[in-house]
């Protein structure tokens, strides 16, 4: 059984920050213990310290993490390709005890800030289907919903894996999306345009 902490309690104590090196350890355990069905997780990588400190020395990314009375609560990355001014937030983790609590959002919205210094033009996110939440918290952020997966299995270490996309994106930048060149087959306009419409 996990404990959610109200809100005015998380408030108080959470603090979210600059992942640094020293976290490697904690965001690794987060990951196995908290979102251990990520195929990242599976393949021993997102709970690998030396995984996380090479990711966290990777200038086209950044991390934060979201500490809760001192401890390591969640995480979160932006990865960022700068010349093109695109990112992505990914790997969002809240540990399970925390769930419920804004801290993720709190985290997206720290990335998202970082998005803006960093001269971004666009911020996109792939939430996965199967958690309404984490598309919630997107959508709280004014990301707009531009298209949803079929659910697919993949086969990964003798196991099936079931995955399931939101495609998601907040735009910085009005000159960051020009729809005037774009070249869609007429199922893929009829779905953009009713995509669009309900925005």
């Amino acid at each position: 059984m996990y404990v959610v902490y109200p809100k005015s309690l998380i408030e108080k104590k959470v603090n979210v920050r600059k992942a640094i090196k020293g976290d490697a350890q904690k965001i690794a355990q987060l990951y196995g213990e908290s979102f251990s069905e990520h195929i990242m997780v599976q393949r021993g990588l997102l709970n690998d310290k030396t995984y996380i400190e090479n990711r966290l020395d990777n200038a086209d990314e950044d991390w934060v993490v979201a500490e809760f009375d001192g401890d390591v609560a969640g995480v979160a990355a932006l990865a960022k390709i700068k010349p093109v001014g695109l990112a992505e937030i990914e790997r969002v983790c809240v540990d399970k005890r925390y769930r419920g609590n804004s801290l993720a959002y709190n985290m997206c919205k720290h990335l998202v800030d970082a998005a803006v210094e960093d001269n971004m033009g666009f911020v996109e996110a792939y939430a996965r289907g199967d958690q309404p939440a984490m598309q919630k918290t997107f959508y709280n952020l004014g990301f707009k919903v531009y298209g949803v997966s079929p659910r697919f299995e993949v086969v990964h270490d003798e196991k099936v894996v079931r995955e399931q996309f939101v495609h998601m994106g907040l735009e910085l930048k009005p000159e960051s999306i020009d729809m005037t060149q774009m070249r869609l087959i007429p199922k893929a306009k009829n779905l953009f345009d009713i995509i669009n419409s309900q925005t």
